[in-house]
Order: structure tokens, then sequence, then C-alpha cells
């Protein structure tokens, strides 16, 4: 695989579609080693102060640069699992994959899978990543992301 197959998320669907339709361990290792060279998109909330909202309205309107006075930060979305009541992390292969309704209240952030393996470890109260959670809902809880973290990229060396 090379980096350029992996950035539209066609061959994580494609993988993420071969395990939905047979769920089987090395399908499953398919969309892992896929998953651990991957970049996947995350739904954020913007946060900024006020002021800065302000200064950034502003310059939308007259074109002028904008020096924001605060930090500005992105905000990852948890699902609630229906049925555990669990916080669950959630990421998808393609834009393709965010439903209308639910991706136009945030903001995307692109990110490595295995980055966001790590960030996933991090958090004391969400112990699940759900890459696709409206569609295929592969998910994997931290010993499944230790395993992403410990694979060797598939990227060729070119």
């Amino acid at each position: 695989m090379n980096e350029t197959t992996l950035e539209s998320g066609d061959a994580l669907v494609r993988f993420l579609h071969n395990f939905e339709q047979e769920r089987t361990s090395e399908n499953a290792m398919f969309v892992l080693q896929c998953l651990r060279d991957s970049v996947v998109i995350i739904p954020c909330t913007l946060r900024m102060s006020d002021e800065d909202a302000e200064q950034i309205k502003k310059s939308a309107e007259d074109g002028s640069i904008v020096q924001t006075k605060d930090e500005i930060g992105m905000k990852p979305d948890f699902l609630i699992d229906q049925n555990t009541q669990e916080l669950v992390f959630p990421v998808f292969s393609q834009s393709e994959q965010i439903p209308p309704d639910y991706g136009a209240n945030f903001s995307n952030l692109c990110m490595p899978f295995i980055e966001v393996c790590s960030t996933g470890q991090s958090f004391d109260d969400v112990n699940t990543i759900s890459v696709d959670p409206f569609t295929f809902n592969f998910r994997l809880g931290k010993e499944l992301m230790d395993v992403v973290l410990k694979l060797p990229t598939m990227i060729d060396e070119e």
C-alpha cells in the first residue's frame, strides 16, 4: 500500500465492508492494518473566546488579518452507546460516511489513526473508538488500540 491509496479512505471502506460481510479474524486484521496507516476524520467543536469569534467574523466581512487574543482549540465529539451508556470516540474513514445532519454541527479535523489511538488511550472516561459509527461501526477497545500502536507500517517505501 502507499499513502496515496490511503488518502481517500476507499481502501479502509473496502476492508470495513469485507469485515462486515465476513467477520473473520483475518478480515479484522486487514482493517486494523489499514487503520494503522490511515488518516481519519474527527468531528470537533471549535472552542474560542467570544472576542476572538467577533474578530474572525469582522475579518470575514472586511478581509483583515486576524490575530487571536486567546487560544483556539478543537474539542472532539463523543457519542453515547445506547446499550451501555458509555462514551464512544467516533472517527470517520471519509466524509461520505458522516451523515449530513450530524456533520453539520461540527468542524472536521483530519488525524492519522495511530495518533487517534494514542489519544484514545489517554481518555479516562472513553474506552472505545468507533470507526464509521453510523455505517460500519467498527469498534476498538483499549486492547485493540494497543494492537494498532504496535503494528508495523504497511506503507511501501519508495
